[in-house]
């Protein structure tokens, strides 16, 4: 994937998404099995210089009233792909790969694991 019409291409067709803003798509990624999808974004940036353009994959696990902070801070030390990251009262599982190097399985990979990580985080929460 060299362009962000090919990540919006690929996550429509092949997760359903939407694209709901020109630099962002929703969708709902899956870990396979019978697990419910997980609601996920993906979000297309462009950094100044060599850096250029990059994709984020967001999932928004739950305020920080709902979730054991310490607890999923904790539990997120180990993850392979994706950090957590606070946004307003929202904790967000949140992952960035450059588009240049992206391929096609590189980002179901990193789809694939942060919905497993985000299940995982999510049942952290301390209300029901």
């Amino acid at each position: 994937m060299s362009t962000w019409n090919d990540v919006v291409t690929h996550l429509t067709g092949q997760f359903g998404g939407q694209q709901v803003q020109p630099t962002l798509i929703r969708f709902a990624g899956a870990a396979g099995g019978d697990a419910a999808p997980v609601e996920m974004f993906a979000g297309h940036e462009t950094l100044q210089g060599p850096l250029g353009e990059w994709v984020t994959l967001q999932v928004p696990l739950g305020t920080y009233h709902e979730l054991d902070f310490w607890k999923v801070m904790q539990a997120a030390t180990p993850l392979v792909c994706g950090a957590v990251v606070v946004n307003g009262e929202r904790l967000v599982l949140k992952h960035s790969a450059r588009l240049a190097s992206l391929t096609p399985d590189d980002l179901t990979i990193a789809i694939y694991l942060l919905t497993g990580s985000a299940r995982q985080l999510s049942s952290l929460r301390t209300t029901a």
